[in-house]
């Protein structure tokens, strides 16, 4: 590992040896120099300065409980979401968004109560975060349970595509990893295993990550998300 500051906001990290995986190819081969953002959910009294948590409707709530975790939840009873997102920018720094032609990479560690008919989730990146999952006009790549089933899915603003259904048991441990190759491909890997690999379709422009939490109401009790750390990288040319 290697480094060199650019400029007073930026330094650029040079990894000589990182394990990353591919079908593809190394990742940290691919794109050495990078921008790295660590999302560890630490002092909840600050949490806005790692990300932005926006909650609607009632039973919808969320935190972040240090130690590298959060906690999102809604009442399955009622009509809610809760997420967070990308930190908007600060006195006027340089732009936090990431861009899709920089192969931008997303890790989390996650777990979920239940996925049920009333719920939803979306991990990932998008154009514009917001209280439904994307659709077809906007440009994401993530992994979404859309009440029936996971699945990867990514569009480019005109066309969509999704992957089979993909396990994602509850009441466990999971790693999502989402990788957006340029032009070349979007990868979706869980617990190890990679379960999407689309060519067509792909997200372009600027993106910003997610983690979207909804409840459609109509049910009973109370559905959790407990979110571990969040990495997010991409190339920086």
């Amino acid at each position: 590992l290697s480094c060199s500051r650019t400029s007073h906001h930026w330094a650029t990290i040079r990894w000589r040896n990182i394990y990353g995986r591919s079908v593809y190819g190394n990742r940290a081969r691919l794109t050495p120099e990078i921008r790295e953002t660590r999302i560890t959910w630490e002092d909840p009294a600050n949490a806005n300065v790692q990300g932005t948590k926006t909650s609607t409707g009632a039973g919808a709530s969320g935190g972040a409980g240090g130690s590298g975790q959060s906690q999102l939840q809604v009442d399955r009873a009622q009509v809610g979401t809760v997420r967070w997102d990308n930190q908007a920018e600060q006195n006027s720094t340089l732009d936090t968004s990431y861009t899709a032609s920089k192969s931008p990479y997303l890790r989390l560690e996650f777990g979920h109560s239940v996925a049920a008919a009333e719920t939803r989730i979306f991990i990932g990146l998008r154009t514009t975060p917001g209280n439904a999952l994307p659709g077809t006009g906007e440009n994401h790549a993530g992994l979404q349970w859309d009440g029936a089933a996971w699945a990867q899915i990514h569009s480019s603003g005109g066309g969509s595509q999704a992957s089979a259904a993909v396990t994602v048991s509850a009441a466990a441990r999971h790693v999502v990893e989402i990788w957006i190759q340029s032009t070349v491909a979007v990868e979706v890997w869980v617990d190890g295993v990679i379960v999407a690999r689309v060519s067509t379709n792909l997200p372009t422009g600027s993106l910003e990550w997610t983690i979207l939490y909804m409840s459609a109401g109509g049910a009973v009790g109370i559905a959790y998300m407990t979110l571990g750390e969040l990495l997010v990288q991409e190339a920086l040319a």
